[in-house]
């Protein structure tokens, strides 16, 4: 039962710490329309079903549906007819990865951050209040 857990644990941590990077004035394209897992065989979500009922076991907030392949490709229409079945997640979003890390690095040499790019990291240190 950690799986679920630590997964809801972890969906819960990033969303609140997305805000705050959003409240915080970090520039990100995130997209809240929700997750959408597909197949094209009837077993192509089968660790969906275990993740479900471990959720439902823990009390904790489910967060996916099953829809149906035709339902799928009206949330996405670029899918073709070999997508089966779905599960969609609204409680999730995407963060468009380049936008984030562009925007931590701006907003964090906007406040006196030294920002080095092309560099290998060992290790990170705080200095001072920055």
């Amino acid at each position: 039962m950690r799986v679920g857990r630590s997964l809801a644990w972890l969906t819960a941590l990033s969303l609140k710490e997305l805000d705050r990077y959003r409240h915080s004035g970090v520039a990100l394209e995130i997209h809240e329309t929700g997750i959408l897992a597909v197949a094209c065989s009837v077993h192509g979500l089968d660790w969906f079903g275990s993740l479900h009922r471990e959720l439902v076991a823990s009390r904790l907030p489910v967060g996916f549906e099953p829809i149906g392949g035709d339902e799928a490709r009206v949330l996405e229409p670029a899918l073709g007819a070999a997508v089966d079945r779905a599960l969609f997640a609204e409680l999730d979003c995407y963060v468009r990865p380049e936008t984030l890390t562009s925007g931590l690095a701006a907003h964090l040499a906007a406040h006196g951050v030294a920002v080095r790019e092309g560099e290998h990291v060992c290790a990170l240190r705080r200095s001072g209040d920055a």
